[in-house]
């Protein structure tokens, strides 16, 4: 499951004084720049904005008497902001939580679903996400930004409703280990992700959906290796085309993270090989279902058009991650088509 779920937090700074002298914990009390973040896996993506409203949007509340907070944060102020929120806010979801004495008791907040009118409010549907979610969080940047799956941001947006339940659908993962990674982006129809390098134990396969070659490497796992070592199962199952017509194919098991080439037994047959996939940012469709080979085929045709569309650089070829069992139910089963993606970057 990956949800991604977006706000607009309003933060003030007081308004400059020829005494005054930055702290590392200021009052804020200026309209502020906004931040990103997501996190890894399987759990749901989060991103949380600390920005200017636009046009119809949330707006800060008025301002008492005395206090100009029409004027616009001078170049000194934006970069102080800008230290304290990537200093603070990564804090958001952790037991140490964010400094609450920092901001406007009256902050307006704001999403396509959700919306309070003042800190506590905001910060109980933190503590909500916490216990639903158990989110890791990691910002990436300080900058305005919108939930990219869905056209009106607005509030209320029964567009936002029906992302939040759709991302909520449940895909049945097996509780071994996955290789790791890092969701950037959350799309209406893919999600983009960052994988760090992982070891692989690879053989000749026929087709993306087959499994040729699958005894092979788990027959290598299992100890039909050069020192008869077990090494543990994980998931997904890859099966990988790296060519344009997802003919020339191999399958693939991920070994444990702990484990590099290095460490790792040689193989006792020339039909299994150890390699060390480089990782990268790869785009995600995710499916349930039996995968078959015309179905598969045709997720790869509409993630590679839509990622054209949306001015993305998809390489050559594929890849698809089964993580069931044929035992597995088909409706909760998890399959994903991946295809690694050339100079990404978030915007």
């Amino acid at each position: 499951m990956a949800t991604r779920l977006s706000s607009r937090l309003l933060i003030h700074l007081p308004a400059p004084t020829a005494a005054a002298v930055p702290t590392t914990s200021p009052r804020l009390r200026k309209t502020a720049a906004a931040l990103t973040a997501s996190y890894r896996r399987h759990r749901p993506r989060l991103a949380v904005l600390a920005g200017a409203a636009p046009s119809g949007g949330a707006v800060a509340p008025a301002a008492p008497a005395g206090e100009n907070r029409g004027a616009g944060l001078t170049p000194a102020e934006a970069q102080r902001l800008e230290e304290f929120l990537k200093a603070d806010l990564p804090h958001l979801f952790d037991d140490v939580g964010i400094d609450r004495s920092a901001y406007d008791d009256r902050v307006r907040f704001r999403d396509p679903i959700t919306r309070y009118d003042d800190i506590d409010g905001y910060l109980a549907n933190i503590r909500l996400l916490k216990v639903i979610f158990r989110p890791d969080f990691y910002l990436h940047d300080v900058k305005q930004d919108i939930w990219d799956s869905i056209q009106n941001n607005e509030y209320f947006s029964f567009e936002g409703l029906v992302e939040v339940f759709k991302q909520l659908r449940y895909y049945k993962t097996p509780d071994i280990e996955t290789p790791s990674y890092l969701v950037l982006k959350k799309a209406a129809n893919y999600e983009v992700r960052k994988y760090p390098p992982f070891a692989v134990a690879e053989a000749k396969g026929e087709k993306l959906t087959g499994s040729s070659g699958f005894n092979n490497v788990t027959g290598y796992i299992f100890g039909k290796n050069a020192s008869s070592e077990k090494i543990a199962m994980t998931t997904p199952v890859f099966t990988q085309a790296s060519d344009d017509k997802l003919s020339d194919v191999s399958i693939q098991i991920a070994l444990p993270m702990n484990k590099d080439l290095n460490s790792l037994p040689a193989p006792n047959t020339e039909a299994v090989t150890l390699r060390k996939v480089e990782g990268g940012i790869a785009a995600v469709k995710i499916f349930s279902g039996r995968p078959e080979e015309e179905i598969v085929a045709k997720k790869e045709k509409e993630l590679r058009s839509q990622l054209l569309k949306d001015g993305l650089k998809p390489q050559q070829g594929c890849m698809l991650a089964r993580y069931n069992d044929p035992s597995t139910k088909d409706f909760v089963k998890r399959n994903e088509v991946l295809i690694w993606l050339n100079d990404f970057t978030l915007e």
